[in-house]
């Protein structure tokens, strides 16, 4: 899925259904890492992989993409999925 986030398009998933858990890559990866668990975690949550600005299928925002703006990005795209509380990994 996609959603705009300050004119630039964040790639994202949601599989699913159960407490939602987030699953965040680290600097120069992609959601893409998570592939081989996210099946069999999907059975029991809602796995929500997010592919970060200048990452994976994400555009990029700016030059530099701090901590705030990839916090901030976490959270549009949860209240775009109208999640309230999740755990993360």
């Amino acid at each position: 899925m996609l959603l705009e986030f300050k004119n630039t398009q964040i790639f994202f998933t949601s599989k699913g259904a159960g407490k939602p858990l987030v699953l965040l890559h680290g600097f120069l990866e992609s959601s893409s890492i998570w592939e081989p668990y996210i099946e069999d975690l999907s059975q029991v949550r809602q796995v929500i992989c997010i592919d970060l600005p200048g990452h994976g299928h994400s555009g990029t925002i700016g030059s530099i993409h701090s901590m705030e703006l990839m916090a901030d990005v976490v959270k549009a795209v949860l209240e775009h999925l109208k999640i309230s509380k999740a755990s993360f990994a």
